[in-house]
Parts: C-alpha cells; sequence; structure tokens
C-alpha cells in the first residue's frame, strides 16, 4: 500500500512528514508529577519506531489552574524543557517530528484535585456540576500569556511546534461556545469577541515559537450539543483564523465532554465520525486539515485521502493498539495489524479509573519501559521447549503467539471446536463485534507462527504428564457462577430456584438466544460488566420479548459503561427496543413453575414477589476453571496458570497474562 496518499510525505508549516498518518495527542497519564520521564519517553519511542508520520503529545496545561491531575506534563513548569528535550531527541531518531498540545482544562478542572477553583469565561456549572470562577481580566491576561511561556518552553525543548486546544468545552472552547461564555465584556457576546482570546493566545505562541516552528490548532468541527458551537460557526472561526496568517493547519474532531462519546467513539458509533465536518472544513479554507475519529484501517485512511477529506489523518487508540501500524501497512501486511476494537476499556477507561493507561489488545502500552524491549519478544529463545497451551480463548491464543515467536514449539489444545473464548462470546453482543477482530487476528498470527491446534476434545492430566511437555501454561478460562450475588449478601447463593431450566446463563443466550422461550424475560446485572446484560438484552428484545433488567447497582451500567463513554448509547440502544429497568434491587429468590421472581429493594430492604416471568438470564459473575491446573502440580516441569483460570477478570488482563508467560518462556 506504499504507493498511495497515505504513505506520500506532506509538508506542514516547516516540517516535512515522511507518511500521512498522525498520532494523535491523548494523555495516558505516563508523566511522574508533572515531568515526562522514561514511561512517556519509551512510549512516544514505540511508536516513532513504528513509522508514524508525526507525533503529538497529550494535552498539557499551560498554567497551574487548568491541571487535572500529577501525570500530565505541567507545561507551566520549567523543570519539563530537559526532559522533554530527552523524548524529542528520542523520537527525532527515527525521523519523526515532534509537537505538543497547549491546554486549559477550563470548567473541566474538578477543584478536589487541585485546590483551586476551576477558571471559564462565566461561572456556568461543568457537566460533573463544577461551579468555575468567571475569569477576570487581568486573568485572562494572565493566561494568555501562560500559553506563550509554555511555547517557548516547547520550543526550548526542540520540539517541532505546538497544537493549541480549543475544541470541545476546555477553556478556549468554552470562551468560543455562546452556550458556555455570557460575558458582556469585550471576551464575550459576539463572535469577534469570544475568538478574540484565542487570537491574543495564538499571537503569544506564534511570538515564542518563531517563524521556523509549527503552529497548530485543535477544534470540534461541532460540540453537539444544543446552543454549542455548531459546524458553521466553527466554520467562520477558521476562516478569520486562516486569515490570521499565525496558524500552518487545523485538526479536526467531533464532540465536547457533553457529548463525549464522539470524542472517543467506541465501536457502538460508526467509523470515522468527525471525517464529514473535517471535508466540510477543508471546502472553506486552504489551510491544510488533520482529521481524527475512529479511523482503524488502511484503506479507511487511504479513502479520507483520496477524496479530498483531509490532508492528513490522526489516530489515538489505532497506534496504542499497534505501534508498528504504519510500518506494516506500507509493507502490504495489513493483515498483521493487530486491530483496535474500540472498547475503551485499557486506555480511556484505565485513564478514568485514575490509572496509567493500558489497551486490551496490546499488553506492552504504557508499560514499554517496565516491560523487556519489543525484540526480546521477538528474539529466539535461548532453549528451545516444546510447550502446551491448554485453552484457546484470548490468553491462550496470545501466550501461543508469543511463544511461538520465539521459536518454542506450540501446541494448542482447545475442549470446544472453536477458539476465543469469552473473546468470541464478547464478540456476540451487539455494538460490541469488532471484539472479533482481535479474535481473527490471534488465529491469524498462531497459524502464521505454525501453532498446532487440536479443538474439540477436552485435555486430562493424564494425558498431558505422559505428553513429556518442557512446559504446560494452563488457560482454560473460566465458567457461569453466581458470584456477583455475594458482593452484597455472601453467603446467599446458589439462588434459590436458579437450577430451573428456565433459567440461562448470559453467555449461552448471547451464543443462541433461541433457547430463551416464552414472552416476558428478567436479565439479572450483576457481574460488574454490564456488557453481557446490555447483549441478551437488545437480542432478546430485537426478537420481539418484553426484556426488564435488574441490577444492585444504581444505574444499569454503573460504572463500567461510565468509565468506557458507552454508558447513554447503551441505555438508548435498550431503551429503543422497550427494554426497562429495576435498580438497586438484588434477586434473592425463584420461583419460575409459578413464574415468580422474589426481588429485595436494596434502600427499603423489603422484599416482593414479581411476576410473571417466563425466563431469566443470569450475568451474576464466574469462577476459575482451575481444576486440571490443581490436577497438574508438581507434575510437569514448568507449570503456568493464566487468565481467567488463576482469577476471572476482564480481557486486558488475559491478554497481559498470554503476552508475559508466552514471552519468558
Amino acid at each position: 500500500m506504499s504507493d498511495g496518499l497515505l504513505f506520500r510525505p506532506f509538508q506542514l508549516g516547516t516540517v516535512r512528514l515522511k507518511n500521512r498518518i498522525v498520532l494523535s495527542g491523548h494523555g495516558m497519564r505516563l508523566a511522574d508529577d508533572g515531568i515526562p520521564g522514561e514511561r512517556l519517553r519509551a512510549y512516544q519511542v514505540e511508536r516513532a519506531r513504528g513509522g508514524v508520520g508525526l507525533i503529538v503529545l497529550e494535552s498539557a496545561p499551560v498554567h497551574r489552574s487548568g491541571r487535572l491531575n500529577q501525570h500530565q506534563i505541567h507545561l507551566f513548569d520549567d523543570r519539563v524543557v530537559a526532559p522533554l528535550r530527552a523524548v524529542a531527541e528520542a523520537v527525532h531518531a527515527y525521523d519523526v517530528p515532534l509537537l505538543q498540545i497547549l491546554w486549559h482544562a477550563g470548567h473541566n478542572v474538578p477543584s478536589y484535585l487541585s485546590d483551586l477553583p476551576a477558571w471559564a469565561p462565566s461561572a456556568l456549572p461543568s457537566i460533573s456540576g463544577e461551579i468555575p470562577h468567571e475569569m477576570t481580566r487581568s486573568e485572562i491576561q494572565e493566561l494568555v500569556a501562560s500559553y506563550g511561556h509554555a511555547a517557548r518552553r516547547c520550543r526550548e525543548a526542540d520540539l517541532d511546534g505546538v497544537e493549541v486546544q480549543t475544541a470541545a468545552d476546555y477553556l478556549l472552547g468554552s470562551f468560543l461556545s455562546p452556550q458556555l461564555n455570557r460575558r458582556s465584556d469585550e471576551y464575550g457576546g459576539s463572535r469577534e469577541n469570544r475568538l478574540r482570546i484565542v487570537l491574543e493566545v495564538l499571537e503569544q505562541v506564534r511570538e515564542a515559537m518563531g517563524a521556523d516552528r509549527v503552529v497548530g490548532i485543535r477544534t470540534s468541527g461541532d460540540h453537539l450539543v444544543p446552543g454549542g458551537l455548531d459546524l458553521a460557526e466553527v466554520v467562520e472561526i477558521l476562516q478569520v483564523i486562516e486569515r490570521s496568517g499565525l496558524v500552518d493547519y487545523v485538526s479536526v474532531v467531533a464532540g465536547s465532554y457533553y457529548s463525549m462519546a464522539a470524542l472517543l467513539p467506541t465501536s457502538y458509533h460508526p467509523r470515522g465520525n468527525a471525517v464529514e465536518l473535517a471535508a466540510a472544513i477543508k471546502r472553506a479554507i486552504r489551510l491544510p486539515v488533520i482529521v481524527a475519529g475512529r479511523l482503524r484501517t488502511p484503506e479507511e485512511m487511504e479513502a479520507v485521502l483520496n477524496r479530498g477529506a483531509a490532508d492528513l489523518v490522526a489516530t489515538a487508540r489505532t497506534l496504542i493498539a499497534d505501534p508498528s501500524f504504519p510500518a506494516k501497512a506500507a509493507a502490504g501486511l495489513s493483515a498483521q495489524i493487530r486491530p483496535c476494537i474500540s472498547c475503551n476499556q485499557g486506555c480511556w477507561g484505565m485513564v478514568a479509573k485514575g490509572r496509567s493507561g493500558g489497551c486490551v489488545v496490546n499488553a506492552r502500552a504504557g508499560y514499554e519501559s517496565v516491560l523487556p524491549p519489543a525484540e526480546a519478544w521477538e528474539r529466539p529463545a535461548a532453549i528451545r521447549k516444546r510447550v502446551l497451551i491448554v485453552g484457546g480463548g484470548p490468553a491462550g491464543l496470545e501466550a501461543a503467539r508469543c511463544a511461538a515467536g520465539r521459536g518454542h514449539d506450540v501446541t494448542l489444545w482447545e475442549a470446544t471446536d472453536a477458539l476465543g473464548g469469552m473473546l468470541a462470546v464478547m464478540a456476540r453482543i451487539p455494538g460490541r463485534e469488532e471484539a472479533g477482530l482481535y479474535l481473527d487476528w490471534l488465529v491469524r498470527e498462531v497459524e502464521r507462527l505454525g501453532v498446532r491446534l487440536r479443538l474439540g476434545q477436552p485435555a486430562t492430566a493424564d494425558e498431558i504428564v505422559q505428553g513429556g511437555w518442557d512446559a504446560v501454561v494452563i488457560a482454560t478460562g473460566n465458567r457461569p457462577a453466581q458470584v456477583g450475588l455475594e458482593r452484597l449478601l455472601p453467603g446467599t447463593t446458589p439462588v434459590a430456584g436458579s437450577d430451573h431450566p428456565a433459567v440461562f446463563a448470559a453467555r449461552a443466550v448471547l451464543v443462541r438466544p433461541e433457547l430463551v422461550l416464552g414472552r416476558r424475560v428478567l436479565v439479572v446485572d450483576e457481574d460488574g460488566q454490564s456488557y453481557p446484560a446490555a447483549g441478551v438484552a437488545e437480542r432478546l428484545a430485537a426478537a420481539g420479548k418484553e426484556v426488564t433488567i435488574v441490577t444492585s447497582a444504581i444505574a444499569f451500567g454503573y460504572p463500567e459503561l461510565v468509565h468506557t463513554l458507552d454508558l447513554g448509547i447503551v441505555q438508548r440502544r435498550l431503551s429503543t427496543l422497550g427494554v426497562t429497568f429495576r435498580t438497586q434491587t438484588l434477586v434473592v429468590g425463584m420461583n419460575l413453575d409459578d413464574r415468580e421472581v422474589r426481588l429485595r429493594d436494596l434502600v427499603s430492604g423489603e422484599e416482593t414477589v414479581s411476576s410473571p416471568w417466563d425466563a431469566v438470564v443470569l450475568a451474576t459473575g464466574s469462577a476459575a476453571e482451575d481444576h486440571l491446573a490443581r490436577q497438574l502440580e508438581g507434575l510437569v516441569p514448568e507449570l503456568h496458570v493464566i487468565g481467567d483460570a488463576l482469577a476471572p477478570r476482564r480481557l486486558m488482563a488475559a491478554t497481559a497474562e498470554g503476552y508475559r508467560i508466552g514471552g519468558m518462556l
């Protein structure tokens, strides 16, 4: 594919890019006390090594009042210059220019983290309810100057340029928004006034960076909220900015904190969700346009460039999943690209939980400086071993892939007729089908690397011992259980009546929804993830059944779907199909012969009988399928237990443990 536009060089201001793939700025919480250290450097270097054309570092606060946490790059601190220079030197070694986003979070700064009030153009609450301080004129001038100081630090660190963040409802975006800017002075009211602070910032930034460095601007093509900035006004704003001559390019995304799912769209959303916005902007201005927003394949990116919708394509999550995406695409090895499945669980989901970001399909992401170098996993092992992997789910497949990649003689046994385990079940959830892309990739890779597969035959301890394996990895996954109900009422499972033939495990229904007979179905959501329950409910409701989800949570999907930004779209999909919800309620008994279910209200403590129900589906957690591992203790030379066979957890843990064990054998 190297002959397409995607791999044609591009002149962006004063820097020449070797291709048109941009690693867009994104926060992974890799800085330490505001200083970019080895973790951040190693993370960026791995993506530079993978062949990307341009790297843009995360949105970094230019002023103390704009920081969200201590794991961002604090551009208001002179201490960042030398560490940033080290990052730049390392990235430049791969012929990749490096830019930095200049940013202030505005009213999105939680005061309980910073001990300072949030700053905003007007004292209007953020979506989290934070009431900000309305900035004075002197504070506005202080802020404008801080952008210039931050730009100077970036130049001193030998970065190739900066990108000024005006997207969403961060501080500058809030000034631009007629919805959020209610000022009556020269910084509010008319479009000219609302734009004033942005132009003043750009003047300071350009002066600090000089004519020989790149200055760009990032914008939301549409805030996607009533009363917010829409495409028509964004275009007019950008035309004014273009006439100022202060910027070299425009980077386009969609959404704001009020439509956060559009900023980080998951698999429930269409691919390339900001492309039409970028195309409209490109038609209206002459500046180069970069577009981001769920572009996942080289073919999708090439199509965007070919139709003239943008000059460059930006992605973060695609390159989190596979830093070598550009090199593989250029070499015609697209089938070997590890796919991003747009789940938001490892990247944004971990950041939202206060951890450093990672990736459910790439165990190295965010941990490049902690794990041995990637080359170590590709280097032939000193001693070639006969390795048996028992279990063909994500942990087992990843272990087999990594072990075979190191030259071991690898065999994988799977008890069922198909590979994938819970990953295959995940791909049956409506809206989550892209999980199947990861499964397909794992299968292609183990086949390419020569792993021998045995399907449809359960393993026994005796045959494993008799096989004379040098190393055995048990990745037998999990089995359905009711452990989720034990969180609130320990010692109360199994629930009385749950052995009735009209009670089903969620995973069974996802694979075969026709199992559920009758019209009225109760889905019990107590597995801490909510996706299985949502998938079952959607499939059954789409088939014409009346479905109610009962959960002990304060809202269905809380907190998991909040962290992944899927809560709104999943609830809308279900509500549209007529699914109803009963929250803060626990199932404590069933009598399906009489079509009854006993429920406990967790607020009042009262128990009531609900009826009539034709079937109940349990999404109530799982238990480790570890009997084989326990039987083999002390009987084989080297034994490892990974994934859900060790303890039921998420896909991210399965991938990580498969990667580590497979690489260390």
